[in-house]
This record gives structure tokens, C-alpha cells and sequence, in this order.
């Protein structure tokens, strides 16, 4: 899970026999639990073989960190004090401080570090870093061994990484079974670098009981899990403990990027299906987005085509009763005319001759022009087809008002456009 915090580890501890440890460990609201402890012997031909087994058969899907600690050959961890520096800095000094500890080239070691102490009132300007170096040789060894079996993890971390905070009381910390040639030892408030054992009094190994109470294990179940192995002070149990409470802790997750570097191809692929499905999902969403962006921009061009399409019919609608209104303004002006003119040639009743005019017509049909002279009267109608013309001749003849001379019929916009010439019978007014 990289910096992220993580609920369920899982720890694999080698010891000097070939056997490894096993501890899982979960973190929840109410506290740190062991799910799991036990020890696989050595069954495979060497170390790694065993290591290897015993990760590929015991290793929980569950578990968010995998975290693998032991001794590698010609590796130490030490404390020493050191500047009170930070980042690329604190990297570079102490690039250029490990020959001063370890007598090889920094470029042949791999190296890890924790810091494991403040500056201090004494001296503001000093702190105190948790060195893990190991040879370059035997690091790639370690490494190619694991990737031959195809196994994954998370980190590397040697077991002293893990005392502190959580042993921070204890004086000497020494695990036999994982690390048999180092003591980590503290003089009052301040580290000393760990001394090679043999060097003055051996302590007492880290007990089990011990290690669960300073992680903070959930006790009773804890106890249970181990109740045959409570007498046990090897230190090997007591390790696994510690790198899987250490591992769902917040220093861990401080100094998880200065810790021995994992190669990529190593680290499990836990959320390679979640990420996958969260890229296709992401795809699909975007898909999804451009169909309703495009359904949308679709239904606006068709209602705006729509739109357009109606104003062009409204627009030739309106023109056409304008033109039709034009007309009938000019038939309005024309009939007045006429009916002045009428009057003036001795029609008494032109209302009279406008009435039967307009009852005669067909539907559809209107008076388009009107002339009368004496008793002479000539029309223009327009209007439908068919049998307009027929019926309008036969409508003037029953008024009894008109008899018809003459007429003949044009086509006129697909209309017909029919001339009369009648004389005028009676006016209405008795002549």
C-alpha cells in the first residue's frame, strides 16, 4: 500500500536454523489483534528455498503489507548519531559518513535508515539514525532468490528497526535466533552503536510475552495463539511480532522510503484488477459522457432545424396574407370606386347589386375586379377549381338580378380567373 495506512500486515522472520517465523496482525478501532502466529521449520535445501515456501503458502490475501526481516550474510544494523539534517541532504552525508562504520565502499553496500531520536536539548544539532547496511553481493542474492520463486513483498526490515518506539525502555535488545552477533544497546537516554556479542555481558533474549506486551497486542487472544511457546526467548517469535505491529504503525510509514530499496517487480500487485477496473471504468464513463454529450447536441440541432423549418413556413405564411391583404385593400378601394361610380351613372341601389354579387359566389371564390357602366356590369373572379366557373355563371342567372352575355375562364397561380360580362336586370331600387 505504499504511505498509506494499512490495516493487516503480515511478517515472515528467518532464523538461523532455516525455520521462519510467522505473525499476522490487524489494526481496528479497537485495537491491535494477532490473527496468526506460528513457526514453519526448515524443510528446503537452503534459506531462501524455505523463505520462499513458507510466503507462498502462508501469506494472507488479506493482508495489506508483507513485510519480510532476518539476517543477511555480511549485514549489520547500528546506531550512531548523526547531523540533524533532512532529505537529500541527510542522504548525502550519510553517503559520505559509512565508511567511518562499515569498511567497504558505499557503492557496494545497500543501505537502509530510520531515524530514531530527535534532536536532543543537549545537542540541539544531533540525532540519532538507525543504519541497516548489507553487502551488495549478498542484498542481490536475497533478492534474486525471492524473485526465482516468484515471490512478492513489501519491505524489508531488519527486526532492530522495529524496537523503537516500542521497546524505547528496555537498555539491550538482543535476538539470538535472527541475530546472533549484534546486541542493540542504549546508555541511559542516548544509543550506543549495537556491539558485536561477546563484547561485555549477554542479556537476556527478548521473551515473547514481552514483545506482545510493548506492541500492544489484544492480550487474551494473543496468549492463546502462543500458549505453547510462552517459554521461548529466542528472539525469533518475539521479531515477527514486532515487524507486524511495526508495519501498521506511523513510523513505518515515515521511514518507509529510506528503508532497503524493493525492486518494483517485486511488490505484490494487490489493486492491479481494481486499478484496471477503475481505468475501464473511467474510459466508459468518458464514452458514456461523449453519447449523452452527442445525443444532446443531436436533439438541439434537430429542435433548432425544427425551429428554423417553422419560421420559414410562418415567414412564407405571413408573406402570402400580406400579399393577400394588399389585395383585398385594393378590391376595397376599387369597390368603393365602383359603387361611387355606379351611383353617379344612375345605379340607384349599388348595395342591392353587391349583395347578389356576393351570394352568388362559390366557395373559395371572391371578386378580384368589378366594372359597371349604365347597365353594363363586368367581373373578375378568382378562386378554386372545378367546377367554380359553372357554378358561379348559374348562381348570377338564378338571382334574377343579372343575365350573363358572355365569359371565359384563365388559369391565374393554379387558380381559375373567370371574366363575366352581364347586364344588369334590377338594381334593387325598381328599374
Amino acid at each position: 500500500m505504499g504511505l498509506a495506512k494499512a490495516n493487516e500486515s503480515v511478517s515472515f522472520v528467518w532464523d538461523s536454523t532455516g525455520g521462519v517465523c510467522v505473525a499476522v496482525a490487524r489494526r481496528s478501532g479497537s485495537g491491535l489483534s494477532l490473527l496468526q502466529a506460528f513457526r514453519v521449520g526448515a524443510e528446503a535445501s537452503n534459506r531462501w528455498e524455505g523463505v520462499s515456501k513458507a510466503i507462498q503458502e502462508h501469506a494472507p490475501a488479506t493482508a495489506d503489507l508483507i513485510v519480510l526481516g532476518g539476517a543477511l550474510p555480511g549485514a549489520a544494523c547500528l546506531d550512531f548519531p548523526f547531523p540533524a539534517l533532512s532529505g537529500n541532504d541527510l542522504k548525502e552525508a550519510l553517503t559520505y559518513e559509512l565508511p567511518r562504520f562499515f569498511p567497504v565502499e558505499p557503492s557496494e553496500l545497500e543501505v537502509g535508515f530510520r531515524r530514531v531520536s530527535s534532536p536532543c536539548d543537549e545537542d540541539a544539532s544531533a540525532t540519532t539514525l538507525r543504519v541497516f547496511a548489507a553487502r551488495r553481493e549478498a542484498w542481490e542474492d536475497f533478492i534474486l532468490s525471492l524473485s526465482a520463486g516468484g515471490i512478492k513483498f513489501d519491505a524489508y526490515i531488519h527486526p532492530f528497526m522495529a524496537v523503537d518506539p516500542l521497546l524505547e525502555g528496555n537498555s539491550s535488545i538482543y535476538l539470538p535466533a535472527v541475530e546472533p552477533d549484534w546486541i542493540l544497546e542504549r546508555a541511559g537516554s542516548k544509543r550506543n552503536p549495537a556491539r558485536p556479542r561477546g563484547e561485555g555481558s549477554t542479556p537476556e533474549p527478548l521473551g515473547i510475552e514481552e514483545a506482545l506486551e510493548a506492541c500492544g497486542y489484544d492480550a487474551p487472544s494473543a496468549l492463546e495463539l502462543l500458549s505453547e511457546r510462552l517459554e521461548e526467548r529466542d528472539g525469533g517469535m518475539a521479531s515477527a511480532l514486532l515487524l507486524a505491529a511495526f508495519a501498521l504503525s506511523s513510523e513505518y510509514r515515515e521511514c518507509a522510503s529510506t528503508l532497503p530499496a524493493v525492486p518494483p517487480d517485486l511488490k505484490p500487485e494487490r489493486y492491479r484488477r481494481a486499478r484496471a477496473l477503475t481505468v475501464t471504468l473511467a474510459v466508459a464513463c468518458a464514452l458514456l459522457s461523449l453519447v449523452i454529450l452527442g445525443r444532446n447536441l443531436w436533439e438541439v440541432w434537430s429542435a433548432h432545424s425544427k425551429l428554423r423549418a417553422e419560421r420559414v413556413r410562418v415567414e412564407k405564411r405571413t408573406a402570402a396574407l400580406l400579399s393577400k391583404n394588399k389585395e383585398l385593400s385594393r378590391f376595397d378601394k376599387e369597390v368603393v370606386g365602383k359603387i361611387s361610380e355606379a351611383a353617379s351613372g344612375g345605379v340607384h341601389n349599388p348595395v342591392f347589386i353587391l349583395q347578389k354579387l356576393a351570394g352568388s359566389l362559390p366557395e373559395g371564390m371572391w371578386i378580384y375586379k368589378l366594372s359597371i357602366k349604365d347597365r353594363s356590369m363586368d367581373i373578375n373572379v378568382r378562386g378554386a377549381g372545378g367546377q367554380g366557373a359553372s357554378e358561379l355563371l348559374a348562381a348570377l342567372n338564378a338571382t334574377g338580378a343579372f343575365k350573363t352575355k358572355s365569359s371565359y375562364t384563365k388559369s391565374w397561380k393554379g387558380m381559375e380567373s373567370v371574366y363575366v360580362s352581364m347586364t344588369i336586370l334590377s338594381d334593387g331600387g325598381g328599374k
